[in-house]
């Protein structure tokens, strides 16, 4: 199992998940278990774009 973040640039909500709330969770005891991998683009019309996303997350795009 994993989480996976896909944020943006130029996404407002993005940020301050990325300022207020990823540091939280990449110092919790379940990002042990459950590692956070991040997809970012710079502009959210791209953020699924799979050239965006690593070879072993490209999976999650075909579900």
């Amino acid at each position: 199992m994993r989480v996976v973040y896909v944020g943006a640039d130029d996404c407002p909500p993005c940020k301050t998940w990325e300022a207020q709330d990823m540091p939280a969770y990449i110092n919790s005891a379940a990002s042990l278990s459950v590692p956070l991998i991040r997809i970012k683009s710079q502009k959210s019309a791209n953020a699924f774009q799979q050239r965006n996303w690593p070879s072993n997350t490209q999976g999650c795009l075909r579900r």
